[in-house]
Order: structure tokens, then C-alpha cells, then sequence
């Protein structure tokens, strides 16, 4: 019997969770986490934010959506997805669903995503899953799942909070970072006191979403290349830049910029009515396409010149990994933004600008000087997923 065959005969079940709050990066993440042990696992993937239509989970992994709760990106306050539910009356239906779904379940790994760096408020319906799960399977591996930058801790209790529940909870921490990009010793000053493993699995590609069936085929792909691709993410709060990326290019167009097209990914979230703006921009200004955030995204990429984005996790692995210019213009309300923008920049994969202070003439200058200059030479760990795959098979195989 190979080792395979022992992994495959022991280790029956992994479930993940994931609560997104303002897009979707969290939970593209632990799609492709599944995607990567689905070929010897079966997956239940727990979305507890909105749902998505874009993209979908691999095959082989089962999707429970639980009753989307997000955040509201201009107060702050917590929303469900049920108009017509209260905060409260959620949650209580999210435990019902999580009892009648998974109490008989027999779970050998639980990886949860971000909690407990953050997600307090979700805090009671996370212990409630824990304890549903060793009810069913008392030996079961509870393991946090975090990416490159967590939010600093604010005081001395809440860094303890953080570590004393790691200790207590869980039974392995994975950091989907490269440590040149930056580490939770540099965001959390914490780890000299977790006594669990920690493992720098690299970062988290999404390759599994190549073979999504409305790739592009050869000729269509090539309209596109050499454009300049606007991405941003779930798209929640993401107007001013979008739209000052289309009033900068129709200048450029004024101007006699050359023929290359600019392309819009205006995002799952962005609101219908600020979407209906943006596309009536479109429409008057040549060279500009538009779409909702599409499968193709990554394809896209490997053949335009430059990316504008927001900076979150996922964009910033697709831009690294497509070795493609870029300008950062972080998300104000999203906080590992702005310091990933500013440490890519250090590391020489792009430009970081502030979407506070944003204005036509310097993102003008910001696009010409970027495609006049040389592709990032820079390389990181993007093997996350893999690692991931080896790191959970030898917790259990044994030789």
C-alpha cells in the first residue's frame, strides 16, 4: 500500500470555512485550497458570506452556503444577506443549517479562515462549529488558515487573545505568505508565543480556475493583447477608482494614446446603480470594455501589459504570478491593502498611489511611466496550494 493509498483510506473528510465580509478573496482562497486537496479528500466548503456566483468551487468539493452576513463598506455595520432578517435572526439560522447539515458528519480536518487574527463578531457560531465537529469526530485536526498580512493587533490583550486561542483551539497554523512579502511576526508580534505548528505554505494561486469552460479561445484572447487591465476585487467600494481609471483614459484617448484597449473588471459587489454610471462612461470613451469580474481574468492577464488594482490577496498572486506591471491603489476600508501595495512596491513589482488622493493627471503619468518601464524580474513562493496538499498528508500518513 503507497502512502497515497494510506492518506486516501484514512483521511475521509476536510471541511473549510469562510466568512467573507467586503469581497470575495477569502473565500476564492479557500477554493483553491479545495481544489488542491479534493484528489484525496472529500470537501465541504462552508461560504458563510454572500453568495457567489463567480467562481464556482472545484469539482469534488461540496459548497454549504450559509445565509450571507457582509460588512458595509461605509459604516462599518454588519448587514445579512436576508432582507428581512435581523443580524440576530441570521446567525440563529446559520446554527440551524450548520446543526442539520453537519451534526452527523464525521469531519477529519476543519481549517478555518482568518479566526481567530479576526472575525470575533462571528466568534460563538465558529465554537459552535468546533464543538459540533468533535462531537462527531473527538480526534479531529482544528487548523487556522490566515493570509500574508492580518490586521495589527490594537492592544496587549487582544494580541493574547489571539494567542491563547490559538494555543487552546487549534492544532496548526498555515500563513499563505512568502516571508520576503511579510509575515504575522511583522503584522502580530505574536508567534514567539504560539506553540503550535506554523507553516509558510507561499502563496495561494488559483490555477484550478484555467480550465473554467468559458476560457477564451486563441483569436479571441488576442484582442486583448497588450491592454491595461482595471480589476477590484468584490468591487464594493471600488467607484472612484474605477472611475477615475475611465475619465483618465479617455484623456490619454484625447490625446492620441495609442490603440491598446483598457478593460474593466468592475466586481461581484459594486452596486447596480454606480455600475449603470460607470458603463455609461464606457460607452462615450474609445478603447474600454467593461464586464462584471470574469472567469477570464487570469487569462487576460498573461497577455496585457499593465494591471491596475486594489491590491487584495488573490489580484496580487495573479499579478505576481502573470509577472505582469502593476499599479496598486489599495482599498481604504480593506486593511492589508495598503501595506501589501507599499511592501510589492519595495520588492519592485509595481507602483503603490493612494485611491484618497487619487486624481486623473497622476494615474495618467502612473500608466505611461509603468508601460515604458520593464516587467517585474521578482519571484516568490506561489506554491501555497501544493504545500498546503503535503503539509495536511503528513499529518496523516505515517510511514
Amino acid at each position: 500500500m503507497t502512502c497515497q493509498d494510506i492518506f486516501v483510506k484514512k483521511f475521509r473528510t476536510i471541511a473549510i470555512y469562510s466568512q467573507c465580509l467586503h469581497g470575495v478573496g477569502h473565500y476564492v482562497r479557500a477554493c483553491s485550497i479545495a481544489a488542491a486537496l479534493c484528489t484525496h479528500a472529500d470537501i465541504i466548503l462552508i461560504n458563510a458570506g454572500r453568495a457567489v456566483t463567480e467562481p464556482q468551487p472545484p469539482k469534488g468539493a461540496r459548497l454549504l452556503d450559509l445565509p450571507g452576513i457582509f460588512r458595509n463598506s461605509d459604516t462599518g455595520a454588519l448587514h445579512s444577506e436576508l432582507a428581512l432578517n435581523t443580524l440576530d435572526a441570521t446567525l440563529g439560522l446559520r446554527r440551524r443549517v450548520l446543526e442539520t447539515q453537519l451534526s452527523r458528519q464525521r469531519v477529519d480536518l476543519l481549517l478555518i479562515e482568518y479566526f481567530p487574527f479576526q472575525r470575533w463578531e462571528f466568534a460563538s457560531e465558529i465554537f459552535f462549529l468546533i464543538g459540533l465537529m468533535k462531537d462527531a469526530n473527538p480526534d479531529i485536526r482544528i487548523c487556522c488558515s490566515v493570509r500574508d498580512l492580518p490586521r495589527p493587533f490594537e492592544t496587549e490583550q487582544e494580541r493574547r487573545r489571539i494567542v491563547d486561542t490559538l494555543n487552546d483551539t487549534f492544532s496548526h497554523l498555515f500563513v499563505h505568505a512568502d516571508p520576503a512579502v511579510g509575515t504575522s511576526v511583522d503584522a502580530f508580534s505574536l508567534l514567539k508565543d504560539v506553540v503550535i505548528p506554523v507553516t509558510y505554505t507561499g502563496y495561494i494561486t488559483a490555477s484550478w480556475r484555467d480550465r473554467h469552460e468559458s476560457d477564451l479561445s486563441g483569436s479571441d484572447l488576442e484582442r486583448f493583447r497588450g491592454s491595461v487591465i482595471v480589476s477590484a476585487g468584490g468591487g464594493m467600494d471600488s467607484y472612484n477608482m474605477l472611475a477615475t481609471c475611465i475619465d483618465t483614459w479617455e484623456e490619454l484617448q484625447r490625446e492620441g494614446f495609442d490603440n491598446r484597449l483598457m478593460v474593466l473588471c468592475l466586481g461581484a459587489f459594486l452596486p447596480q446603480e454606480q455600475v449603470d454610471v460607470l458603463l455609461t462612461k464606457v460607452q462615450r470613451t474609445p478603447n474600454i470594455r467593461a464586464f462584471r469580474f470574469p472567469s477570464t481574468f487570469r487569462q487576460l492577464l498573461s497577455v496585457a501589459d499593465l494591471s491596475i488594482s486594489c491590491a487584495g490577496y488573490n489580484t496580487c498572486v495573479d499579478v505576481m504570478q502573470a509577472r505582469i506591471r502593476a499599479i496598486f491603489i489599495p482599498s481604504l476600508s480593506v486593511s492589508d491593502q495598503k501595506r501589501r501595495a507599499i511592501r510589492l512596491q519595495e520588492l519592485g513589482f509595481g507602483l503603490a498611489m493612494s485611491a484618497r488622493t487619487l486624481q486623473v493627471a497622476d494615474l495618467k503619468r502612473a500608466i505611461l511611466d509603468s508601460l515604458e518601464g520593464a516587467r517585474p524580474e521578482v519571484s516568490l513562493s506561489l506554491a501555497g496550494a501544493e504545500c498546503m496538499k503535503a503539509c495536511v498528508k503528513r499529518m496523516f500518513v505515517t510511514e
